[in-house]
């Protein structure tokens, strides 16, 4: 091997290919379509009560807003 400066690098390595095969395809397996359609589900779910505590906080915000204070005389 040569690096960018010219230096020779000798390299005595060796890769198992059946073994980096196998792992590089286990390592790109994807999820079940069940399993990603309950992924989806909960992130649904999830984005749905996010939007409901926004709106509610909307809602407290507009009733605090502007503050209103007795007359004190």
């Amino acid at each position: 091997m040569q690096d960018a400066l010219g230096n020779q690098h000798p390299i005595n390595e060796s890769i198992p290919l059946a073994e980096a095969w196998e792992l590089l395809k286990v390592s790109n397996r994807r999820l079940e379509p069940d399993h990603l359609k309950k992924a989806v589900d909960e992130f649904s779910n999830i984005k749905d009560a996010l939007k409901r505590l926004g709106n509610l906080a909307e809602q407290a915000l507009h009733r605090a807003w502007p503050p209103r204070f007795k007359d004190l005389s």
